[in-house]
């Protein structure tokens, strides 16, 4: 009998930590995914006069947010598709500046 209990708990741990690998590795996938799509987005759109890795890091984490909420959208709804556009790295700020 404890044989068996020692071994349902092993096999527990073990898909527990199979579930968590998986989310891991899901995670990077869609940190890849991303990171390719800010490199198009940063090609398509070039920003003139920003440099540095904070900068940089600034506009990617504000990519990342609308892309959520890209996603979202287009969760919702068939009727049309959301995407990238000029203002996809901008801050609420910046877009306000820009539309005057």
């Amino acid at each position: 009998k404890q044989w068996y209990q020692r071994r349902v708990r092993g096999l527990c741990k073990m898909r527990t930590f199979t579930v968590f690998l998986v989310l891991c590795l899901g995670w990077v996938c869609a940190v890849k995914d991303l990171t390719s799509a800010y490199k198009e987005f940063r090609n398509k759109f070039p920003r003139q006069g920003e440099s540095g890795l904070k900068n940089e890091l600034l506009r990617f984490r504000q990519f990342k947010r609308n892309a959520g909420l890209i996603d979202k959208i287009n969760g919702m709804q068939n009727e049309w598709k959301a995407g990238f556009t000029l203002f996809s790295d901008m801050t609420d700020d910046e877009k306000r500046q820009y539309l005057g």
